[in-house]
């Protein structure tokens, strides 16, 4: 194994053939004085250690910040979400959220910027941004909490179910 001549604080393991696209990306971020890439066969699916926590190197992206936004028009498409956010900064995804049974939009949807930095910037523009009389919500997402769909059960109605006359 061929060991740094510098101590680095990071070490990135990935797949053969992969190193030289993620040195250009810790280039980028100017993380390349703080990281060794070792490429190996059959990496483990948390890539990085000991603790690179925020990166994750899947195929291309590195510190990707999702954003949620809300108060959508109804018209917005996932291609007018992405150019909306795309004068801010590169964007990795751009989903509108559509009701299962309608089809129709919900109303918002989540955006995934490249870097901390350009979803900051997305925010700061967008945040309050009218659109089709609407003022945009724009924050960065939260993790969904356990549980799924909210609210409890609506009982039974007791008796026999029949009609009351």
């Amino acid at each position: 194994m061929v060991r740094p001549s510098y101590n680095p604080q990071y070490l990135a393991f990935v797949d053969r053939g992969l190193g030289r696209a993620v040195r250009t990306l810790l280039d980028a971020f100017s993380l390349s004085s703080k990281a060794d890439v070792i490429e190996c066969e059959g990496v483990a699916p948390w890539g990085v250690v000991p603790a690179f926590a925020g990166f994750f190197f899947s195929g291309m992206a590195l510190m990707a910040k999702k954003l949620y936004v809300g108060n959508l028009p109804y018209s917005v498409s996932d291609s007018d979400l992405q150019q909306m956010f795309e004068a801010h900064g590169t964007v990795q995804s751009a989903q509108v959220i559509m009701d299962r049974d309608t089809g129709r939009s919900k109303g918002f949807g989540f955006v995934e910027m490249s870097s901390d930095q350009e979803a900051q910037a997305a925010i700061a523009a967008l945040n309050g941004q009218d659109r089709d009389g609407r003022a945009l919500v724009v924050n960065e997402a939260r993790p969904k909490t356990e549980g799924g769909r909210g609210g409890g059960g609506g009982g039974g109605r007791g008796g026999y179910g029949g009609r009351r006359y």
